[in-house]
């Protein structure tokens, strides 16, 4: 028995004897495209490795390091960028041809019998294209590497039982930092190519021992192979096939270079996290799952596709010209590389996805930008962190968007997990359409929907007039600096309108008469928005001049304090320049309702923007 499956195995593999096979045995058989795909492979393989030993000599793989010593290699060094975008291009094209060659077995049906091997290889070949470009991927430990390393920690944690310890062993403990970079590190540059080079010498083995076949469906053997040597035929179209990647790898380069993103930094929690382009498909496919069913998409459909091209061979026993095996073979590789393009194509489609690879681009621009200065011993976190130009936004962001929602975008918390918005979005907070948003609506999703409070009434008895006066009104008390000026006769006017009717509830200022102090509980809108109430609103939301017992936002106190403070100050006040939530005027009220609360006419504790 162990007699009849060495003797399968050797037939197929050529397990006894690789070396003799791969480098001493003549090639015979028909010239094809297909093997120069393969021959080509080799030799992108070894251009690879030289560009590879290259950035090595200068690479740091340490958390605190990588990414600066990679921004040294391409400022200082002379071809350093040239040189790192054509590893970068060659690891992609590799895995392109290594796919394009399988599709290529199928087609002339050398996947059928004695030829199994050369098809499992070819399919080995593919894979460990991917795991070279992957693990090389993460070198650079910049946003888009921290995040892609993010992602398939969660995804492998799906993994019942074995899950969160492979997880673990990944990131080669507790947290993803310098031990998961020192981890990758190894895998690209010593375990990867050594498999790599096993595969490649192997296939080159079992292709010489069996040679090409023909793609007649009656060839069982390699008997057929035609008596005659592959010189010069094959190796011709070997160089045209390598002299052509090679060609394309180094234009690509050229024109587009290696990405490198901005200095990898868990705070950044708006970057469009994805895997790239090649895993693109498994990352889509985990969202069309929830829960536990999450596994479908992480373990059984790539495991069934997996299984199902290591069975191909096996389906093709009969003698036909074109087998199940193929088909089934052709249409699995075929639709990954499909909805791959489809992935690639929604994410350009959406819009959110836009916004953050746009963010993403700035944050890496400005980053090279500054690190021409130094980057401190600490690491290049600080390079973005610390500047004036991204650190508002990362305030913000950490400590105000898990409540306060951008339009039509679910917010994030400092982990990057969605939260769902409870205070109105502050997009054109401070403006005159803010304000009169308000009071069309203040109980719009956008504004103080999600709140509980609720105090204020839509101000149906004011006219379009009204409005535009009351809301020029408000806009004039955060006037500061270079502010464009209110207009005085509105603002004379909404003045007028504001303190004869608002201020019923509204503190501060003259209340009609006949209003108890203590029945004006609405926030003081003195100085709305300016940076005066902003720093107020922040640091005591719960004062009775602000929203008192009404109040649902923490104080920022002990988080926000001087410069950060000063920042987020500025960052809020900046955002009166985009656009103003668009609000639609509430259903009418039942009549028999009116004058029920007895304060139609003025804005309540909602009145504002604090929240």
């Amino acid at each position: 028995m162990f007699g009849k499956l060495k003797d399968w195995l050797d037939d197929r593999l050529v397990v006894l004897d690789i070396a003799r096979a791969a480098f001493v045995r003549p090639l015979y058989g028909p010239a094809r495209w297909s093997s120069a795909l393969g021959h080509a492979l080799v030799w992108l393989f070894v251009l690879e490795g030289l560009t590879g030993f290259a950035l090595g000599n200068l690479y740091a793989p340490t958390a605190r390091d990588a990414w600066g010593s990679i921004v040294y290699l391409e400022r200082t060094l002379p071809l350093g960028a040239f040189v790192r975008g054509l590893h970068y291009w060659i690891a992609q094209v590799m895995i392109v041809v290594a796919l394009v060659q399988c599709l290529a077995l199928l087609a002339i049906a050398q996947h059928r019998k004695p030829r199994e091997g050369l098809w499992w290889l070819a399919l080995g070949v593919l894979g460990m294209s991917i795991a070279a470009a992957h693990t090389g991927a993460m070198l650079p430990w910049d946003e888009k590497a921290y995040w892609i390393a993010k992602v398939e920690d969660g995804i492998i944690q799906t993994f019942p039982v074995i899950g969160d310890a492979a997880a673990r062993a990944l990131r080669n403990g507790p947290d993803l930092g310098t031990p998961t970079l020192t981890r990758m590190y190894t895998l690209h540059t010593v375990l990867v190519p050594a498999l790599f080079v096993l595969l490649l010498a192997w296939r080159g083995a079992v292709h010489r021992r069996l040679g090409v076949g023909q793609s007649s469906a009656d060839e069982d053997d390699a008997t057929a192979i035609a008596d005659a040597s592959t010189w010069p035929s094959q190796t011709a179209l070997d160089g045209i096939a390598a002299a052509a990647l090679v060609v394309v790898s180094v234009l690509l380069a050229k024109r587009l270079g290696a990405p490198l993103e901005g200095p990898a930094d868990p705070d950044m929690a708006d970057y469009p996290a994805r895997p790239e382009w090649y895993l693109l498909w498994l990352f889509r496919l985990r969202k069309l799952f929830h829960g536990k069913s999450e596994l479908i998409a992480t373990a059984v459909i790539p495991g069934l596709a997996t299984g199902l091209l290591l069975a191909v061979p096996f389906l093709d026993r009969a003698r036909r010209r074109v087998g199940p095996g193929q088909v089934l073979g052709a249409l699995t590789l075929v639709a990954l590389a499909g909805y791959t393009s489809y992935c690639v194509m929604a994410d350009e489609n959406d819009p959110r996805f836009r916004e953050g690879k746009a963010g993403a681009r700035v944050r890496a621009e400005t980053a090279r930008r500054f690190a021409a200065d130094g980057i401190a011993p600490e690491g290049p976190q600080d390079i973005l962190r610390m500047h004036p130009s991204v650190r508002p936004k990362l305030l913000y962001d950490q400590h105000c968007g898990s409540c306060h929602a951008r339009a039509n975008v679910a917010p994030r918390d400092a982990r990057g997990q969605r939260t769902s918005a409870r205070g109105p979005t502050l997009e054109g907070f401070g403006s005159r359409e803010w304000a009169r948003a308000v009071m069309i609506n203040p109980n719009a999703p956008q504004l103080f929907g999600r709140t509980g409070i609720h105090g204020m009434p839509p101000q149906r008895d004011l006219d379009a007039r009204d409005l535009e006066n009351l809301s020029e009104y408000l806009y004039s008390q955060s006037v500061e600096g270079n502010d464009p000026r209110a207009d005085a006769a509105k603002v004379r006017l909404g003045d007028e309108l504001y303190h004869g009717t608002c201020t019923g509830c509204h503190q501060g200022g003259a209340a009609p008469e006949g209003i108890e102090a203590a029945d004006r509980t609405a926030p003081d809108l003195t100085g709305w928005a300016s940076r005066a109430w902003i720093r107020g609103q922040i640091l005591d939301p719960g004062h009775p001049t602000r929203y008192g017992s009404t109040n649902e936002m923490p104080s920022y106190a002990e988080e926000l304090q001087g410069r950060d403070l000063e920042m987020v100050i500025d960052y809020v006040r900046g955002l009166r320049a985009r656009p103003a939530p668009v609000v639609p005027p509430p259903p009418p009220e039942p009549s028999s309702a009116a004058g029920d609360d007895g304060d139609a006419g003025a804005p309540s504790a909602s009145g504002d923007a604090g929240r």
